[in-house]
């Protein structure tokens, strides 16, 4: 499909600049259904490895090497599957949202209880947040904003 877009479309052999974006959300799609580290992903990423070298291949003969930037972008990593984190012994399982909403509903209730400073409401706010045993960490903008190398225990 790309393909075709720059050779219907005449991408980068014009005199203005042409702008082709292409998506390949099924690096996340895998990620997420069976983990960073399984043999689906590595399957995956060899294969677009591949498609994208001939893809670059083809701009290079279709567009020229000159004529052509391209940028590689990523929204964000993939967490182990809670299964894969059991396996190697760590604690791990899977959340269910209305887990997730319950949490997100008491820090609501407890910032809109008593009144206080924002620093005081946050404070409070991660005190529920933490208890939760699917929450690693929890930092307030005070300590986000701290002077000095407060994450260092991280």
């Amino acid at each position: 499909l790309a393909r075709e877009s720059v050779r219907a479309r005449s991408l980068g052999q014009r005199r203005s600049t042409d702008y082709l974006a292409l998506v390949v959300s099924q690096v996340d799609d895998i990620g997420h259904s069976y983990g960073p580290f399984s043999l689906e992903q590595l399957d995956n990423l060899l294969r677009l490895d591949r498609e994208l070298g001939e893809f670059f291949d083809f701009l290079d003969e279709t567009v020229g090497e000159r004529r052509t930037l391209v940028a590689l972008s990523a929204d964000h990593g993939v967490p182990n599957i809670p299964e894969q984190d059991r396996e190697r012994g760590r604690q791990a399982r899977r959340l269910k949202a209305e887990e997730i909403q319950s949490a997100l509903d008491e820090a609501d209730r407890v910032a809109a209880g008593r009144p206080g400073t924002p620093d005081e409401i946050a404070t409070r706010v991660a005190d529920v947040l933490i208890r939760h045993d699917f929450v690693a960490d929890v930092m307030t903008p005070a300590l986000l904003l701290a002077p000095g190398d407060t994450l260092s225990s991280l």
